[in-house]
This record gives C-alpha cells, sequence and structure tokens, in this order.
C-alpha cells in the first residue's frame, strides 16, 4: 500500500454501524457512578464503580433476553477481573503473574466466544488498574463489590434503553463458538505472556504509572492483521501525543467531583462517538479519561504530572504489542 493510502488511513472516518443514542447511553452508564460518588463525597469510590459501568461496551445488538444474559456474564468477568488485579497489587512480580495469567484467560475465552472489539481489552484494562492500588486484603470485598455495583447500574440503563430502542427484527446473530481450538489457546498464551512481560518491564523501568504499559500493549493487540495491529500502534501514539496537549489544557481549569463527572460523560460521548470510526482521533479523548481513572490507584502525583509521563507508558507498550502483534501474526498466518 503507498504511503498516501497509509496518511489517509489515519485521519479518514469510517462509518459507524451504532445509532447516534448509543454513545448516549454509554455516557450515562459511566456517568451514574461518578454522579453518586461526588453527591456522597466518596469521589474515588464512584470511580471504581465507574470501571464497572464499561460493561455497557459489551452490549450486544440482540434480543432483549440474550442482551441481558451477556451484560450479567460481562459484569461478573469485570468483578474477577478486578479481584484477580487486586490480588496482584501484593507484589510486582506476583502482578506480572496474575496479569499474564488472567488476560491468557480472558483473550481464550474471547476469542473461543468470537466476542468482537472491544474484545478482550476492557477486561485487562481493569485488571491492570487494580494491579496498581495499594494493596488491602480488607478491602478487597468492597473494591470488587463498588465493580459489581457500577456493573449493575449499567445493566439497569441497558435494560431501561432496550425497551426505548427495541433491537431490529434484522439484527446481527450473537457469535458463535469457535471450532479452532489449538490455535487460539497459542494465541491466548502468547498475547498472555507480552501483557504479563509489558507490566514487569514497566517495574523494571520504575515507572510510576506501570499499568498504562500493558493496556497500551493489550489496546494493540487487538489488531485482527498485522497492518492493523502497526496502523494502532502509529494512532495510539499520536493520537496520544495530542491527548496530552489537549489533557494538560483541560486540567488547567481548577476542577472539583461534580466538574470532572461532567468530563467523564463529554469524554464518553466523544469516544464511543468516535471510537469505531477513527482510532487515533478517539484517543486524544481517551487520554484525559484515563487520568480521571487514574484517581483510582491513588497516585499522589498531579494532572499535570500525569499527563506528561504518559506518552512514554504508551510508546513502550505499544512497542511491545507491535512486536507481539507481528509475532502472532505470522503464526497466524
Amino acid at each position: 500500500m503507498p504511503l498516501s493510502a497509509h496518511l489517509r488511513a489515519l485521519i479518514a472516518l469510517n462509518p459507524s454501524p451504532r445509532p447516534w443514542h448509543h454513545a448516549w447511553l454509554v455516557a450515562l452508564c459511566c456517568a451514574v457512578p461518578a454522579v453518586i460518588g461526588a453527591a456522597l463525597d466518596a469521589f474515588q469510590g464512584g470511580l471504581m464503580a465507574c470501571m464497572g459501568a464499561m460493561a455497557v461496551m459489551y452490549m450486544p445488538a440482540a434480543s432483549l433476553g440474550q442482551r441481558m444474559v451477556t451484560m450479567q456474564v460481562v459484569a461478573f468477568g469485570m468483578a474477577a477481573s478486578v479481584a484477580l488485579g487486586l490480588l496482584g497489587a501484593w507484589h510486582p512480580a506476583l502482578g506480572a503473574l496474575i496479569l499474564a495469567l488472567a488476560s491468557a484467560l480472558i483473550t481464550l475465552i474471547c476469542r473461543y466466544f468470537r466476542i468482537p472489539p472491544p474484545g478482550n481489552f476492557f477486561f485487562i484494562m481493569v485488571a491492570a488498574i487494580a494491579t496498581v492500588i495499594p494493596f488491602d486484603l480488607h478491602a478487597i470485598p468492597q473494591r470488587v463489590g463498588l465493580i459489581m455495583l457500577g456493573s449493575m447500574s449499567s445493566c439497569a440503563l441497558v435494560l431501561g434503553y432496550s425497551l426505548l430502542f427495541p433491537t431490529p427484527v434484522n439484527r446481527t446473530p450473537l457469535p458463535q463458538a469457535s471450532d479452532r481450538i489449538r490455535p487460539l489457546v497459542r494465541e491466548a498464551l502468547i498475547t498472555g505472556g507480552l501483557i504479563g512481560l509489558s507490566f514487569q518491564i514497566a517495574h523494571w523501568l520504575e515507572l510510576h504509572n506501570p499499568y498504562w504499559v500493558p493496556i497500551s500493549c493489550a489496546a494493540i493487540l487487538q489488531g485482527s492483521s498485522f497492518r492493523l495491529v502497526w496502523m494502532r500502534k502509529v494512532q495510539r501514539i499520536v493520537g496520544t501525543a495530542a491527548g496530552i496537549v489537549f489533557a494538560w489544557l483541560l486540567f488547567k481549569i481548577p476542577m472539583g467531583p461534580w466538574e470532572l463527572s461532567l468530563a467523564i460523560v463529554l469524554l464518553s460521548i466523544v469516544i464511543e462517538s468516535l471510537i469505531l470510526r477513527n482510532y487515533g482521533l478517539a484517543v486524544i479523548f481517551i487520554t484525559p479519561l484515563t487520568v480521571i481513572f487514574a484517581g483510582v490507584a491513588g497516585t499522589g502525583m498531579n494532572h499535570d504530572e500525569l499527563v506528561l509521563i504518559r506518552l512514554l507508558d504508551i510508546s513502550i507498550g505499544s512497542a511491545i504489542g507491535a512486536i507481539g502483534g507481528w509475532f502472532l501474526h505470522i503464526q497466524r498466518d
């Protein structure tokens, strides 16, 4: 493919199969826990519940019954991912091992049942964030409970949304299980190993936010071909660079819990509207949203420091993901 075609692909807006009101549903699901947390003066807990609310990303275009069953399964998966990550917070080496095993299992399940994008991404994301939350064995049930509350609020909103906007009769059929087990196991093990390794490398380099490296690695590995892997690497780095500038300007505005809740709503709408149209443009707005979510981990850093160091984390994770993507697709071919 000529260079001009690659450049056009980086900025092209692709058609989205999702209706316009889907973005508002996602924003509402993320807003409810944040607003409740702000109202109860427990905004950090609200942010934790916001991560569980990301279950809405997996809402299928299916019948009401199938949709609600899917949402319940995803809610359980999000809670299990966070629980494993919280256990891994005890020690970085244990965190890398748990993240590797959890990522491999998540990838195998998602690939076996042919779960469409975002696939394994959000499960790995919440597990990675949980690995850097200060370890407290007695607080694990409460934290997992917050994740479940966020997921359950999304389930309730999805139910109301489905009654207001029923799925058309000619809906897309649900994905069917794959009959290719051995290649999927190999792919899952490689993916899990890469994500665990990226987390360990982040600790070896003493990065302040090591979870961003495996998250970036997982995002790059979402590509279904090596060309898409490479495109995602470029889009993520360029989009993050632009997003850092945007986040730095945004957080110059003094923000309390209510202002941050509003920012979560607006950013979620824009991200959901762009994520299938152009990944690089969506990353510009994902950057400040993840900086807000970084408050869950209690980093002790201000927003200026967070946005300035994030480009290094993203670049390392994207490079590992690109190398792993090349290896994966060479093996697959």
